[in-house]
């Protein structure tokens, strides 16, 4: 399983997603704010991160780009309390592979993760990094 980061400005949800996730045997990191997600997504390999639209110290969509500008290959999956068809466009448009919204339905959530982590492998796979 690879790794994933949680990246919300509430540290309940953070525990929640990681806990169900780490279940299914994903190593998951959480942040809380820009700084933090930052460090963690250079300091270790995240193919996947699950990012909040609110974050302290800017907005999920102007994150999710810094992110593609790190690693373009990096699979994000917005997450929200504040849906609307614009946050949709933003996200999805900048490189976003899908959108959740808040309360977060878990089993939906876990199995986009396995999805998109089997998607992550066979790419390795295919390029011989396996």
């Amino acid at each position: 399983m690879n790794r994933i980061l949680i990246v919300d400005d509430e540290q309940e949800v953070i525990n929640m997603l990681q806990r169900n996730l780490e279940v299914e045997g994903f190593e998951v990191d959480g942040a809380t704010g820009k700084e933090e997600a930052l460090k963690k997504f250079r300091d270790k390999l995240h193919p996947l991160v699950l990012l909040d639209i609110k974050i302290p110290g800017t907005s999920g969509p102007k994150l999710l780009r810094e992110l593609k500008e790190i690693n373009p290959l990096v699979n994000v999956v917005m997450i929200t309390g504040y849906s609307s068809m614009e946050n949709v466009v933003e996200c999805l448009g900048g490189g976003a592979v899908d959108y959740f919204t808040k309360p977060v339905n878990m089993d939906q959530m876990v199995e986009t993760c396995k999805q998109l982590d089997q998607k992550i492998d066979r790419w390795r796979d295919s390029i011989g990094m396996g």
